[in-house]
């Protein structure tokens, strides 16, 4: 799933502080990738913060064995394998960045041992993590792994870990979410829904270079959502006039599951045509219910 990300205020300067650390060390320059991860927890900020900040909660979804002091500077370690010789049992040596409580958290982070040369370096890289209260009884969890080396200088084994680490935090963020819970509640109230927004294009001129195949998925896009809307399964449709990508797709989904296949099924979505965050949410007022 997808969710919304804080901006800059506080917690994006703390960010950006914790990125800037990652510069030192090995000569390299950090480059602007990064891996980004969202699930929506069917838990308040508070609950999703603890499970992130605790050893209990760490060690209900993430690692064996989990040690954090939520300080800058104090130990951020999870040991995937305890039995494991000392200094490859997991994050041995990561620290506690910044924090505002209930909203971010980084840390500095380790190569996997199976990458010894990188991880013997001096150069760490950077995650972060944002909670967005949905509610009361839904937050919105953002993982961004960055801090890693500029492509023009990184190495094949660099390359490996980011490789590594693009398919291991989909399945850490599927345990948390897993271990907290979607909030299937949406289930028993008939106003409570989902909403999914593009947020842009994922090409700054695809207005511009539009092809006819793009063109022929933009056309499934609509009929599908106008059959959609016609047996009642969505509301609402549309996007905004100014040329930028954004629009709304508001729907009736009874799980977190649910919503979020309904909207990768989205013929522009599935084609990586738009860019797309996914929240549940609260009809609060809708004409035909309340007029």
């Amino acid at each position: 799933m997808t969710g919304i990300k804080i901006g800059i205020g506080a917690a994006g300067i703390l960010a950006c502080v914790a990125v800037g650390s990652a510069e030192a060390g090995d000569g390299i320059v950090a480059g602007d990738r990064a891996i980004v991860e969202t699930r929506v927890v069917g838990v308040s900020a508070a609950d999703a913060w603890r499970a992130w900040t605790t050893d209990e909660g760490l060690e209900s979804f993430f690692g064996a064995d989990c040690t954090v002091e939520l300080r800058p500077g104090g130990p951020f370690e999870i040991l995937f394998s305890t039995d494991a010789p000392e200094g490859s049992r997991g994050s041995e040596g990561c620290t506690v960045l910044s924090y505002l409580p209930e909203r971010m958290l980084s840390f500095s982070w380790n190569a996997p041992p199976s990458f010894p040369e990188i991880r013997a370096g001096d150069h760490e890289t950077i995650v972060v993590v944002e909670f967005t209260p949905l509610g009361d009884t839904h937050t919105s969890v953002t993982l961004r792994h960055h801090g890693w080396p500029d492509e023009s200088t990184t190495t094949d084994q660099w390359d490996g870990v980011f490789e590594y680490f693009s398919r291991a935090w989909p399945s850490v963020m599927d345990s948390f979410a897993g271990t907290m819970g979607a909030g299937d509640e949406t289930a028993s109230d008939p106003r409570n829904g989902w909403m999914y927004i593009f947020t842009e294009f994922t090409r700054p001129d695809f207005l511009e270079t539009i092809t006819p195949e793009e063109e022929a998925t933009f056309g499934r896009h609509f009929v599908r959502l106008q059959a959609l809307t016609r047996e009642g399964k969505v509301l609402f449709a549309g996007p905004s006039l100014d040329g930028s990508g954004v629009g709304i797709v508001i729907f009736h989904a009874s799980t977190a599951d649910e919503a979020e296949a309904f909207m990768k099924a989205d013929p522009i979505v599935a084609e990586g045509i738009v860019k797309v965050k996914l929240y549940p949410m609260r009809f609060s007022l809708v004409r035909d219910l309340d007029s």
